[in-house]
Formats: C-alpha cells, sequence, structure tokens
C-alpha cells in the first residue's frame, strides 16, 4: 500500500539524518557544498519584507549584514552572493 512505502521512504530518510549526518543538516550541506556539488547562498532573515522597509536603508543593511554573519559563522567563508528576494520591488516607480 502506498502509505507503507512512504512510511519506509520516510524511516530511511530519518536513517540517513540520524546515522550518516548525525542530525546535522547544516554540516550536511557545506559537505556538498565544498565538493562542488552545491552553492549555497544566503537569504535574509525577513526577505518579503524589504520592499516595506525602503525608507529605512539601514534597516535593509543589517538584514544583509546578518546574513552575510550567519553564513560566515555556518559555512566558514564568505558567501558568493545572496538573494535579496523581491527587491524589483524597490526600484519600482510611481
Amino acid at each position: 500500500m502506498l502509505q507503507n512505502v512512504i512510511y519506509g521512504l520516510i524511516q530511511r530518510a530519518k536513517r540517513v539524518f540520524e546515522e550518516k549526518y548525525n542530525r546535522d543538516l547544516v554540516g550536511a550541506f557545506r559537505k556538498f557544498q565544498d565538493q562542488g556539488n552545491l552553492e549555497i547562498i544566503p537569504v535574509t532573515a525577513t526577505h518579503g519584507f524589504l520592499p516595506v522597509m525602503k525608507d529605512y536603508p539601514e534597516a535593509v543593511n543589517a538584514q544583509v549584514f546578518m546574513a552575510k554573519k550567519d553564513y560566515i559563522k555556518n559555512f566558514g567563508r564568505e558567501p558568493k552572493g545572496i538573494w535579496l528576494a523581491r527587491v524589483r520591488l524597490l526600484s519600482r516607480t510611481g
């Protein structure tokens, strides 16, 4: 039955998470990135609100700074980029 297949997949994923990656997803992603299989970039904490913050550039800068700082803490290096979601809205006129 389908629920047994799904249950088996979930159990396998749980075993991999616990046994192979020692319950450390960030470490697992860091490993894949270091091997060149993946590129992780940070995103600001409240990315959906950046357009609302247009009158407070210091708040936008703080969002970007904290995203970069958190990335360095978790991955031990500078990010190659950052995802600034919905920033296009900041440059619209009228």
